[in-house]
């Protein structure tokens, strides 16, 4: 008897589900907490997908408005509540505070039943109008809506074929189409070797046909659904070439720099002449600061193994400080028309540090201006690996009373106001009000900077590839550099250099070995000839040499090189010829010009020996000296 009830109970159940048009009751929530709207705005469900509030006025100056915890419906506004067309059965009403406010509640076609106590309406309609009473003001933090959805229906799903190259990518989203808004998953359900996918994303892999399955969700109104598309993934065709499309924002840099590829855009063509923006995926070089040589950056981009360039010009200026006074430029830190409360003061400008010192009257500064006193000082101290080149002052409103004493080096040009290294390698320059009374105005200060690059030889000949423009000038006395420009009975030929372009293989040579030597980065403009330079290798990577491909620098001799590698930043004599040894030959009153060669372990020797510059050693190492008038190889 139990059983048989048990059965016609699930019999009716069944029927219950499956019967015509009879569905479950659903329900949905908006939550208006923290929320504001104005007349006439529609707010959609935050659980669900049809029910929604509208709101109005009732034509009352006074509107409804967020209080932070709940929404406001005036004197005579209302809240209607609908269901996208489907019928709504109940709402429950949640008040925050004003419990005891009233309210109206009926559907459009069939008033139903309101219960103020519980704030709960009932009926059955599609349409539900809250009313709020006369001069009162309803507070809901949110209405919970129950609703009969109609039967359900099957979407209507196009899912188109596609293709992609391998290597690319699609959004498979694009392809799909459907008058249900559930939501759509995609996945590979065949020939998954050619191809991946994540979330829309199909990534091809390899030349293939793949079939991708889209999965939509049920909503209220549609069941789940889903359609299938087959994706031809073809294979990559070659890269052909890159061109710069759009050129990058930035063009112009100060030495120091490192490019920058914003606003660049890059397109590569392929063998099928299709085209794509590869911007995301280039690498370029010089990667890292830029020097004033630089007048181009190569952009690369790589794809299946070929890779393809284009240049993009560039210009590099010698790095300056530029400072500019005015009401935004704060390294005074004093305001307008007032004095500096202490010195030292210290500011820092990209690097540059200006160290405003004095006696007396403390420095003033202005809108446009400030204002150096009688013996006020400013100390400039360049940024690491540079030294200072000038310093120019711009006057204002030509206030000029007195000269500059300088300390450090270099010299004051007082009619043209500025300040120039000359001779001098300075790195730290002060200069300092000579008049006893009277003051300086002063707009701009602009600070040129030049680079250098710090060599340390550790024996008297070494080698050099630099990757750098190096100006020797400044620095001969204590470091020479040479090329090689010819080889004959037994000698390397070397010609001094000064102004030497980067990639240049040098010998240089050192009065005191193991000496730091800061050597200056020239702009490029008017470089020593080295024509004709012997001296091969590379500045930024090893380099290759054959056992028979040259000869390397050892002892002060170049020697025949073995099968191996030369050190990135070396160089290494690039010729071949059959001897046992090369002699480095300078011009001809050096004394290198004696030929006799001679070989010593300096045992118990007694005689002097001086080094190739003429210089007497006391204690000569392996190398070779003139001893007697003679060449002598210490071993």
């Amino acid at each position: 008897m139990k059983k048989s009830l048990l059965l016609k109970s699930l019999l009716l159940l069944c029927a219950l589900v499956v019967g015509s048009g009879t569905m479950w009751a659903t329900d949905e929530t908006i939550d208006f907490t923290a929320q504001g709207y104005t007349n006439g705005e529609t707010v959609s469900s935050t659980t669900g997908t049809v029910v929604t509030a509208t709101f109005t006025d009732g034509g009352n100056a006074t509107a409804y408005y967020d209080t932070g915890t709940a929404v406001r419906v005036y004197n005579g506004g209302t809240m209607t509540i609908t269901a996208g067309g489907l019928t709504i059965t109940q709402i429950v009403y949640t008040y925050e505070l004003n419990g005891s406010a009233t309210a109206t509640v009926a559907g459009s076609t069939n008033a139903g039943t309101w219960n103020s106590g519980t704030r709960t309406w009932t009926g059955s309609d599609t349409e539900v109008v809250l009313t709020a009473g006369t001069a009162k003001h309803v507070r809901i933090s949110a209405v919970t809506v129950t609703y009969t959805p109609a039967t359900k229906t099957n979407p209507t799903i196009t899912f188109n074929n596609g293709s992609v190259n391998a290597g690319r990518t699609l959004d498979v989203s694009t392809l799909f189409s459907s008058n249900s808004d559930g939501a759509v998953t995609y996945s590979i359900t065949a020939g998954g070797s050619y191809a991946t996918i994540s979330g829309t994303t199909l990534t091809g892999v390899a030349a293939g046909s793949v079939t991708v399955k889209a999965e939509q969700a049920a909503t209220a109104l549609y069941n789940a659904g889903e359609a299938s598309a087959t994706i031809t993934v073809n294979a990559a065709p070659a890269l052909s070439s890159i061109a710069i499309t759009t050129a990058p924002t930035k063009t112009t840099y100060k030495e120091g720099q490192t490019f920058d590829p914003t606003g660049m855009v890059v397109t590569a063509t392929f063998a099928d002449d299709s085209e794509e923006d590869v911007t995301a995926s280039c690498t370029w070089t010089p990667s890292g600061a830029l020097s004033t040589s630089d007048a181009k950056v190569t952009i690369s981009y790589t794809e299946n193994a070929v890779t393809k360039t284009a240049d993009q010009a560039i210009t590099v200026t010698a790095q300056s400080a530029d400072i500019t006074i005015n009401t935004n430029y704060t390294w005074l830190g004093v305001s307008s028309g007032g004095s500096l409360s202490s010195f030292p003061k210290v500011i820092d400008c990209d690097g540059l540090t200006v160290t405003i010192s004095g006696e007396g009257t403390k420095t003033r500064g202005d809108a446009t201006y400030i204002r150096l006193y009688a013996k006020n000082s400013l100390k400039f101290t360049a940024p690491a690996n540079h030294f200072i080149k000038s310093i120019e002052f711009t006057v204002y409103n030509s206030n000029w009373t007195n000269s500059f004493n300088v300390s450090g080096g270099g010299s004051w040009d007082n009619t043209n106001k500025i300040w120039s290294c000359g001779d001098d390698f300075v790195t730290e320059v002060t200069l300092t009000e000579a008049g006893a009374s009277g003051n300086n105005q002063i707009s701009q200060i602009e600070v040129t900077l030049v680079p250098y690059t710090t060599i340390t030889p550790g024996k008297t000949y070494t080698t050099l590839t630099s990757a750098k423009n190096l100006d020797f000038t400044k620095v001969s006395s204590a470091l020479k550099a040479y090329i090689a420009t010819a080889v004959a009975a037994g000698k390397v030929q070397m010609v001094q250099v000064n102004k030497v372009p980067a990639g240049t293989g040098l010998v240089l040579m050192a009065t005191t070995p193991g000496s730091a030597v800061n050597v200056p980065v020239f702009d490029g403009t008017s470089p020593s000839d080295v024509s004709g330079n012997k001296l091969a290798g590379s500045a930024t990577s090893t380099t290759a040499i054959a056992a028979d491909g040259g000869y390397i620098l050892k002892d002060g001799v170049f020697q025949p090189a073995l099968a191996g590698t030369l050190a990135a930043g070396k160089a290494y004599l690039n010729i071949a010829v059959s001897a046992r040894e090369l002699e480095l030959s300078f011009d001809e009153n050096d004394v290198t010009a004696i030929s006799e060669l001679t070989t010593t372990n300096c045992t118990n020797n007694t005689n002097e020996y001086f080094d190739l510059q003429g210089r007497k050693v006391a204690q000569p190492t392996k190398g070779l000296y003139i001893v007697n008038g003679k060449k002598v190889m210490v071993k």
